[in-house]
């Protein structure tokens, strides 16, 4: 116990020798002190992606989500007096996504001239 308490003394005494010619107490303490200012300018960072993020949040639609697809209709209304939901059941409608990747592959019709 006493061993431990000397060592302990030395090492303060040489911590302040150290301190004394502007250098740090120890050579954990630059680093430790190095880790302080990263771990607070990491938390600085953050906090400002939260607000960020919390604006953004804030300027979007209310259902949450930024999307550049068409809006859906939650019931398919008919523009009339009294609008009642109409189902469409199997003739639901369809917008054609246009020409595939495989019409490459076929040759359009030539029409052949007829003389009369």
């Amino acid at each position: 116990m006493q061993q431990e308490k000397e060592e302990k003394e030395r090492m303060l005494e040489h911590a302040v020798q150290r301190m004394e010619a502007q250098l740090p107490p120890t050579d954990s303490a630059d680093a430790e002190l190095d880790k302080k200012i990263r771990d607070q300018a990491r938390r600085e960072q953050e906090k400002m992606e939260r607000i960020q993020r919390k604006q953004l949040e804030q300027s979007l639609p209310p259902n949450g989500v930024k999307t550049t697809a068409f809006p859906r209709p939650n019931s398919y209304m008919p523009p009339e007096k009294d609008p009642i939901p109409k189902p469409y059941g199997k003739f639901t409608p369809f917008m054609s996504l246009g020409p595939g990747a495989n019409l490459r592959h076929y040759t359009n019709p030539k029409p052949i001239q007829i003389d009369t």
